[in-house]
């Protein structure tokens, strides 16, 4: 092949991988050489995919997910239900606190993960994915927890008997944050969320001191 022929052949363009939403945050976390390079891997296309969903088909999946997660919880982990929403409405401010905290946490621990294999050779970088979908998951099992405990919450003081209407009214309570304005769907998302697990996370973590100060108690 001559010199004229090579310079008359297309030049191949490389597709832009897709960017993060702007922001200082999410700037910080898009230069994170894991997530840079995993823009293009199925857990971000699946967040895009979210993110570019009607909001009706949103808020389906949403309740579709609190209604899974929440009902094995109802048929499975009853008293954890009971448990859970005495711990929050005990002390509201404070289930906020600890669960705000716990996602931090799960984001972090995310893509701590994710960063961690990557770097593990024999796997090579593409297996960060499973630290991503790990994070994910966890994000979304507590989504559809925090919305059981705040609805079945609802429903006990209104007198209402059983953990299934709370069940109910907390799945709706989570699709309607995915059909309004976004910020305030967020901030209501993470707010309710929050304060569901919170209360049962706070009491996991302090669990040892309070059978101490019981023990000293009885003794």
């Amino acid at each position: 092949m001559n010199a004229l022929a090579l310079a008359a052949a297309p030049t191949p363009v490389l597709a832009a991988a897709p960017t993060l939403p702007a922001g200082p945050a999410l700037a910080t976390v898009a230069q994170l050489p894991v997530v840079s390079a995993l823009t293009t891997e199925p857990p971000l296309q699946a967040v895009s995919a979210v993110q570019g969903a009607s909001r009706p088909v949103r808020a389906a999946g949403v309740f579709a997910l609190v209604a899974v997660v929440g009902g094995a919880l109802c048929w499975r982990a009853e008293p954890f239900l009971a448990h859970a929403r005495k711990a929050s409405v005990d002390r509201p401010l404070s289930a906020l606190g600890y669960g705000l905290a716990t996602h931090a946490v799960i984001a972090f621990g995310g893509v701590y993960l994710a960063n961690k294999l990557a770097r593990f050779a024999p796997l090579g970088e593409g297996s960060g994915v499973v630290g991503l979908w790990f994070g994910l998951s966890l994000v979304a099992v507590a989504a559809a927890i925090g919305f059981t405990v705040v609805g079945v919450t609802a429903t006990d003081l209104l007198g209402e008997d059983g953990p299934w209407p709370g069940l109910l009214a907390g799945a709706v309570v989570a699709a309607g944050t995915t059909v309004v304005a976004p910020t305030v769907g967020a901030v209501a998302w993470f707010a309710l969320v929050s304060v569901g697990i919170g209360g049962a996370v706070r009491e996991w973590l302090h669990a040892s001191a309070v059978e101490e100060i019981r023990a000293e108690e009885a003794s």
